[in-house]
């Protein structure tokens, strides 16, 4: 699926986003440099996703990731993951429901149809007859993760949170900025979605207070400041 291009933004030292695109619902794309190796944050919605993205790196003369962190496993988020470069990243949970979501597509096309029927973004990426494929990570870690890129150092954080059962937090210590991926947003799997539990949501800004960042990422939102994220739970509480 052809797109117009999104610009590549460099937010700290270390750290670079592909933003959000609202028209096709493709989410921020992380990506962290290191003086050792390079992280990309999310698999995006499918291959022409993730070409945007290297395309990117390319045109600011950065290297491809040598791995990428997945943040959970909805759709936008994993569908690339047959064409990034390196080693893929994901908490067990992540996996486990991929191997659920692989084996629904593997029982017939009714599945990919009824995504088509219900969310525009997946018809713009997989029009009828372009099926995709669902992969899983190649590399998988119970709750936490450390990895130094040098000069760079990633924590991968499994999370209660209401969004999905497996949401991750990637937090690039050195620079405080911390990529959510989705996980404040309300859950729309869940029967009568979307469902918001205040509860998990309490637990997950207690978990972004004392992160102590500079930058938050939402998976499809602008980046925001540690006042405009403390703001940002707000309405959603009032919501719920």
């Amino acid at each position: 699926m052809e797109r117009k291009l999104m610009m590549l933004q460099q937010l700290t030292e270390h750290v670079w986003y592909l933003p959000h695109d609202e028209p096709t619902d493709r989410p921020v794309l992380g990506y962290v440099r290191g003086s050792r190796y390079a992280l990309a944050v999310d698999a995006g919605a499918s291959p022409a996703h993730i070409a945007c993205f290297y395309q990117e790196l390319e045109r600011a003369g950065l290297p491809l990731p040598d791995m990428t962190a997945i943040t959970h496993w909805h759709w936008d988020h994993t569908l690339g993951m047959g064409s990034v470069h390196g080693a893929t990243i994901a908490c067990a949970e992540t996996n486990r429901l991929l191997r659920e979501e692989r084996a629904k597509a593997a029982a017939g096309p009714a599945h990919w149809d009824a995504m088509r029927e219900d969310t525009k973004g997946f018809a713009l990426e997989y029009p009828a007859g372009s099926d995709p494929e669902v992969v899983l990570a190649t590399i998988e870690f119970p709750s936490t993760l450390t990895i130094d890129l040098g000069g760079a150092t990633i924590s991968l954080i499994r999370v209660e949170a209401p969004h999905t059962p497996d949401s991750v937090f990637v937090h690039v210590l050195e620079d405080r900025v911390l990529f959510m991926g989705d996980a404040a947003c309300a859950d729309y799997d869940a029967p009568n979605a979307p469902v918001l539990d205040l509860a998990k949501l309490e637990a997950l800004s207690h978990v972004v207070h004392e992160a102590d960042c500079e930058h938050f990422l939402h998976g499809h939102w602008e980046p925001l400041d540690a006042i405009e994220i403390e703001e940002d739970f707000e309405p959603l509480r009032a919501n719920a």
